[in-house]
């Protein structure tokens, strides 16, 4: 069934319509198409832009390490 509905159909009311239309255009490609990736990182590119975001180069998961790296050298670095 789910294989049936349209991205949009299937994440409505859930996900930014990016996402369906990142399903979508997935789903359409052949095993053996090489996906267009300048225009997926131009869907993504501007939702992030629109949702007020700046590229900073600092990632959640760098600043996830970093903060557990401190907390292995100072235990009583998370209280603060």
């Amino acid at each position: 069934m789910k294989e049936s509905l349209t991205g949009e159909a299937l994440y409505d009311g859930f996900l930014l319509k990016e996402f369906a239309a990142y399903i979508d255009y997935t789903r359409r490609l052949a095993f053996d198409d090489k996906p267009d990736y300048s225009y997926l990182r131009r869907l993504f590119h501007r939702l992030f832009r629109s949702e007020g975001f700046e590229y900073d180069h600092v990632f959640d998961w760098t600043e996830k390490l970093f903060d557990e790296m401190q907390s292995e050298v100072n235990p009583t670095a998370l209280l603060t």
